[in-house]
């Protein structure tokens, strides 16, 4: 990954007034969906559901940890980096990007499935973290945020990988990744 970073980090006290600012325009989008189809009760998650997915796009990440620091991967594809910025807690972090993305096709386009939306993703740590320690990396469209855990030795020992026996695969089970912030969580 390239050493060298265009995206912005924050440490800030708290990411409530951020989180609050998109709820909030969440709820006026699932109140437009809702009036759209004509008032009926009922579909209220799936209204806010859509709404969600009108207004933002939350990457998939992955979140693991070794040698006492969190390492949190995500992509944005066809948001330029310099859009990009990080809001850290002791938390917890706050991806967004600052500008609505952009994708140039040239010519005259017959169909585009690609949704211009701003990268909206909230994630809590496990632990608490030290909000000075985190930094980014990005490879191909591909971040790599890590944040030292507040207390954590750097040089903890790792769990040594399983010897493979002969005609077994060597893959390691993968524990699932928490979605800790699928929605919101306020």
């Amino acid at each position: 990954m390239s050493p060298r970073s265009v995206i912005r980090i924050r440490t800030v006290e708290s990411l409530t007034p951020h989180l609050q600012e998109i709820e909030e325009r969440i709820r006026t989008r699932a109140f437009e969906r809702f009036l759209d189809r004509g008032c009926q009760a009922g579909d209220e998650a799936e209204d806010w559901r859509l709404a969600s997915s009108d207004l933002i796009a939350q990457p998939a990440i992955a979140l693991s940890e070794i040698d006492g620091r969190f390492a949190l991967l995500f992509s944005a594809p066809g948001v330029d980096a310099n859009d990009l910025e990080v809001l850290a807690t002791e938390n917890s972090v706050l991806l967004r990007s600052t500008a609505d993305p952009t994708m140039k096709i040239p010519g005259i386009v017959h169909i585009c499935e690609f949704q211009a939306k701003p990268v909206f993703r909230f994630v809590e740590f496990p632990r608490r973290i030290d909000p000075r320690s985190v930094e980014i990396q990005s490879d191909g469209g591909i971040y790599r945020i890590t944040a030292a855990i507040a207390g954590a030795e750097a040089s903890r020992p790792q769990p040594k990988a399983a010897k493979a026996s002969k005609g077994k695969s060597n893959t390691a089970k993968m524990k699932p990744v928490s979605r800790l912030a699928d929605d919101l969580r306020i």
